[in-house]
């Protein structure tokens, strides 16, 4: 159910402190993770489709997936509960060792910082989506995703940047106002440590690869102290 009051305690994710060429000893002969599902997607070297995103701690994560399945958006079941840093990116194959190089980069210049979700809003009527804002964290998040849209992963939104948790996509008004209902009472904190490389396999699944922490250090930032701009 929906948290009211109070945020919970945080819960942080535990962060992938292998460098980036550990990581890429899990890449099979073909430059291809070995997660499941990922043969269906990279048949005959074909490009593939990443996406970056913080992933929201449990049981968190769990709690907001059963509000998008009760109100009908189907989609909870084959994606994580995230906050998005690069939306759905096709890839070449080959590129996919300068991708982790590039987001171990974009990590390692990220201090860990603190995220607050609380409430519901909604992009409609441009966009059929109900969401749980961020309270604070957003202009980290911003940051954040503005380093790894760069170099191999260099592209223009279709929309402005708005770090946000979806709870409801692309279903019926009635049911997108049910989720919005139910999720006013949502208010979520924890620490993001990591940033997370997913990938989706040929079933429209996604699946994470690779976490990269956060390993720079200001100790203000990393209390949540004096850290006014991440509200905004």
């Amino acid at each position: 159910m929906t948290h009211v009051g109070p945020a919970p305690e945080a819960v942080p994710t535990q962060p992938d402190r292998r460098g980036p060429a550990d990581r890429r000893d899990a890449i099979g002969e073909q430059g291809v993770p070995g997660v499941q599902g990922v043969t269906e997607a990279t048949d005959d070297d074909g490009p593939l489709t990443i996406g970056v995103a913080i992933a929201v701690p449990e049981p968190h994560a769990t709690m907001l997936q059963e509000v998008r399945i009760r109100h009908g958006d189907l989609q909870a079941l084959t994606i994580p509960t995230h906050v998005t840093i690069l939306p759905p990116t096709p890839i070449a194959s080959d590129d996919l060792e300068r991708v982790y190089d590039h987001l171990a980069a974009a990590a390692a210049a990220t201090v860990p910082f603190r995220i607050e979700l609380l409430g519901t809003d909604s992009f409609r009527p441009v966009s059929p989506v109900v969401f749980v804002p961020l309270v604070r964290g957003a202009g980290a998040c911003a940051a954040l995703a503005s380093r790894v849209r760069s170099g191999p992963l260099a592209r223009d939104l279709d929309f402005s940047y708005h770090p946000h948790v979806t709870i409801g996509h692309n279903i019926p008004d009635a049911q997108l106002d049910g989720a919005e209902r139910e999720g006013r009472g949502v208010h979520i904190d924890f620490i993001a440590t990591e940033v997370v490389l997913y990938l989706r396999d040929g079933r429209e699944v996604w699946s994470r690869v690779a976490g990269f922490a956060f390993t720079a250090e200001l100790l203000d930032e990393v209390l949540g102290l004096g850290d006014e701009s991440a509200r905004s």
